[in-house]
């Protein structure tokens, strides 16, 4: 059994330090690793159970090491946060297997397919979470036909989920919930400047289901902001997203301010009006010509219309680990000035380098929110 749980390690170190069992590795990945490597050599019991995995490693068939790689690139391909979450989840698979009885284990080993291990894996773990349940919810589970389980089960899941998170939020406003402050609960309760990006950016570039979940959130906190958070986090200003004004008189009205049009409509809007992205893409191209960057991080065109955040990271992380190829790629959209070609150029590099784009999202610095950022639930849930 200890053996799943080493293979798991493995997979587990290999993802986290960046692929240092992968044949093909780029110079940055190469220098990122050995960075990492000088750092654990001052940790002799890092160093030890890195060993260790790597006997487990490399004393397994090749068919099976060439599983465990492919399934690093997997998760070396997506981003740091991605790869950590998956990490975890190994991990704690391992873990959870490791505490079944043999009878168990042989139940999921010799399920007939992914879909039907899967399936009894979740039946294990929802008669685990029953069982933790105060006696009422138990007896109540215990009358009810397979259907109503699953309903009952996925309800009160939620509903634990919900509570989980309140009291995490709750946790961080602690001295304002003591001291009965008031917290925003609604958009009017945030300062103007909240107000304005709301309705004037954001707002316009939701979905009606986005739209409408924003609503319904309204005067509950911390439900508002936590959502509000979630969704500017989602729709950020630099990017096409779904949606977006197709009409000058759409546009925010400081934007408008800002293009001082000659005309009501200059006529290279008036033709690109109606259509998405491109009429974003012919207000950043105006926005262009007359050099004018507009407000948070809208349609960045080049360097200069990225929010000073975004500089930092385009600067000092990403730029670093470029190939010249792909630093000509970034120069030439730059050259170009045309959105959304830049911004798309910097978020596929990032991805490249399995970074995460800071883009401007909420007026005011990333720490005013990152309050209602970042919630995790119960690790065995």
């Amino acid at each position: 059994m200890r053996s799943l749980h080493a293979m798991c390690a493995v997979v587990v170190t290999v993802a986290v330090a960046g692929g240092m069992l992968r044949a093909q590795q780029t110079p940055q990945e190469l220098e990122q690793n050995r960075k990492k490597l000088m750092q654990w050599r001052g940790q002799p019991e890092k160093i030890q159970k890195l060993r260790k995995e790597a006997q487990v490693f490399f004393a397994l068939p090749e068919e099976k090491r060439d599983r465990f790689q492919k399934l690093d690139q997997e998760l070396h391909a997506q981003s740091p946060a991605a790869q950590a979450r998956m990490a975890d989840v190994l991990e704690r698979y391992a873990d959870w297997l490791e505490r079944q009885d043999e009878k168990t284990r042989k139940r999921i080993k010799e399920a007939p397919d992914k879909t039907s291990r899967l399936a009894l894996i979740k039946e294990l773990r929802d008669e685990e979470w029953i069982k933790q349940q105060p006696k009422a919810v138990r007896e109540q589970y215990a009358q009810l036909n397979a259907k109503e389980k699953a309903e009952l089960l996925q309800k009160l899941r939620l509903e634990d989920r919900q509570r989980r998170l309140d009291w995490q939020i709750a946790s961080r406003f602690w001295k304002e919930l003591e001291s009965r402050q008031p917290l925003p609960a609604r958009l009017n309760d945030f300062p103007g400047d909240v107000q304005n990006f709301v309705n004037d950016y954001l707002r316009p570039r939701l979905s009606k289901a986005d739209k409408e979940r924003l609503d319904k959130a309204q005067g509950q906190w911390p439900l508002f902001p936590v959502t509000l958070v979630e969704l500017a986090d989602k729709n950020p200003p630099a990017l096409p997203g779904l949606d977006g004004p197709r009409e000058f008189g759409h546009l925010p009205q400081e934007v408008q301010k800002k293009l001082k049009p000659k005309v009501l409509t200059p006529p290279k809007l008036k033709k690109a009006e109606g259509n998405w992205p491109g009429f974003g893409t012919a207000v950043s191209q105006l926005a262009s010509e007359r050099n004018v960057v507009l407000p948070h991080e809208l349609w960045p065109y080049n360097f200069k219309c990225l929010h000073p955040q975004t500089q930092d990271f385009v600067k000092k992380r990403l730029e670093p680990l470029l190939t010249p190829n792909q630093t000509l790629q970034l120069v030439r959209a730059e050259e170009t000035a045309k959105w959304p070609d830049y911004p798309n150029t910097i978020l596929e590099l990032a991805r490249l380098h399995n970074l995460t784009v800071p883009w401007h999202t909420l007026p005011g610095s990333r720490e005013r929110w990152d309050n209602y950022r970042n919630l995790k639930t119960n690790p065995q849930q």
